[in-house]
């Protein structure tokens, strides 16, 4: 028989459910804590509930580094492990049900009986991705620290009554930031470079125009390497730049937008790869200019463009070549 197994992860306690198909009306649950021996402790539990590694599914919600724990010793445990998104369990759910712990283990392991052939199973990612993805982290930290004390500069100077003191210890703290943001980056090439596969797909991607070294290092990381059957239109929709349409029947229409949701950081990086793109770019430029003099809105071009970036990313990982500079584009 077959086992559907939700875990509501904590930062210290984790609950656990266990049913055998969506319509089940009882569910086992247990409460381990988020540690090496919780998780001992958990999977002897599923043994007495007949679950094995063949043929149980545990499905988790993605949460960051809460859930690094359980997944790295379910796996060296060869369980099969689901992580999903939680908006996507929770658009699956009733909005106006109760909420605890047991109940939403209850909910993800219907929602894995419900949606088995659609699970995304994790597999643990390379040390060398898991170093770079700590290392992206701290640099956005560190640049968002960067922005928020120049800003408190630029207002300390405009004050009438200066304070030298403040100025000068914002300066160096300045200072300070952009040369630790500058050793990250050392540090983020030196892994890259570390990894032929990864050296080799970073070149490639580093080769397109309007993509520098962050941008190509996110789009590593955040397509787990191109996975195969990772593809330029998923990116698109990931990063939240792809036009969705919006219709019902014959009242309800309007034009196919994109929704603008996404992970900043890419999208920023993304955004001033494609405004660099259309100002140094020969035929980038052309097809800006065109559509302006064509009285199309700037953002919806600067919104091609990203797309184009990321299909010429794709296609030169995915040909294991770098980007021709003597190609000429072809636009709409």
């Amino acid at each position: 028989m077959q086992h559907f197994i939700g875990i509501d992860i904590g930062a210290t306690n984790c609950v656990a459910a266990v049913c055998n198909s969506v319509s089940a009306s009882e569910f086992a649950t247990f409460t381990f804590t988020n540690s090496v021996e919780g998780i001992a402790k958990f999977t002897s539990w599923l043994a007495t509930q007949g679950c094995n590694t063949e043929s149980s599914v545990i499905c988790i919600e993605t949460c960051g580094v809460y859930a690094e724990t359980v997944c790295y010793q379910l796996k060296s445990a060869n369980w099969n492990i689901a992580a999903e998104p939680p908006h996507k369990i929770a658009r699956t759910t009733q909005a106006n049900s109760a909420k605890t712990d047991k109940i939403d283990a209850q909910k993800i392991a219907r929602y894995a009986a419900r949606f088995l052939d659609q699970l995304n199973f994790w597999t643990p990612p390379s040390q060398t991705i898991e170093h770079i993805t700590t290392l992206l982290a701290l640099r956005e930290g560190y640049t968002r620290q960067s922005t928020a004390l120049q800003n408190q500069l630029k207002s300390i100077e405009r004050k009438y009554v200066r304070t030298s003191l403040a100025e000068k210890m914002l300066a160096s703290d300045i200072t300070r930031v952009k040369e630790r943001i500058v050793e990250i980056d050392k540090e983020l090439k030196r892994w890259i470079d570390s990894d032929d596969s990864l050296k080799k797909m970073f070149d490639a991607i580093d080769s397109v125009p309007g993509i520098g070294q962050s941008l190509a290092i996110y789009m590593i990381v955040i397509t787990d390497c191109f996975r195969p059957g990772f593809s330029d239109k998923q990116l698109a929709a990931h990063l939240g730049i792809a036009p969705l349409d919006y219709q019902s029947g014959t009242s309800v229409y309007r034009k196919a937008r994109s929704r603008g949701f996404g992970h900043q950081t890419i999208r920023k990086l993304l955004y001033l790869g494609a405004m660099s793109a259309a100002t140094h770019n020969k035929s980038f430029k052309a097809y800006y200019d065109r559509l302006v003099q064509a009285g199309k809105n700037k953002r919806l071009i600067i919104n091609n463009i990203e797309y184009k970036l990321i299909s010429y990313a794709c296609a030169v990982v995915r040909d294991e070549t770098v980007f021709d500079k003597n190609y000429i584009p072809v636009f709409k």
